[in-house]
């Protein structure tokens, strides 16, 4: 009896690690979750993703990163729009390869903020892809950037 008593406590304790674990990725992922007792190991979730207007619910919204970065000194340079959001590792590594070719071939460097309100087709369009480049409006790369594309691109 001790035995069983030791095993059904440390499955016990298992079972609580393993719903506060899912429950901490529930609330990252903002989806509501549909946990079952004893039922399964593996984190079921509700496809709709949790309301802002839900009671309780609190939204942080993360700062805009949309904006001008930095201007070319002359006008009529090339403008190049960079397609991000806030923590894109991706798109720090490609800013600062523009920035290091803008002496030689200087442009204005524009982000868009993709989880912006009103760039909901970016969102859409760019959600899996960024960082993405347009050059003058015209879409350009997506990815990676290396110094010689851009100065290709940007003579």
């Amino acid at each position: 009896l001790d035995e069983v008593t030791k095993d059904s406590k440390i499955a016990h304790f298992l079972y609580i690690a393993h719903m506060r674990r899912a429950l901490t990725l529930a609330i990252f992922l903002h989806v509501r979750p549909s946990l079952s007792l004893y039922g399964s190991n593996i984190l079921r979730t509700s496809a709709r993703p949790m309301s802002e207007n839900e009671p309780g619910r609190r939204v942080f919204r993360k700062a805009s990163v949309s904006g001008e970065v930095y201007r070319a000194p002359s006008a009529g340079a090339p403008v190049v729009s960079l397609f991000t959001k806030e923590g894109c590792t991706l798109c720090d590594k490609v800013k600062d390869v523009l920035q290091s070719v803008s002496d030689e071939h200087p442009h204005d460097l524009v982000a868009v903020d993709i989880n912006d309100e009103d760039n909901r087709i970016w969102f859409d369009k760019y959600k899996y892809d960024i960082p993405v480049l347009h050059l003058n409006g015209a879409y350009w790369a997506k990815h990676r950037l290396t110094a010689e594309g851009a100065k290709a691109a940007l003579t």
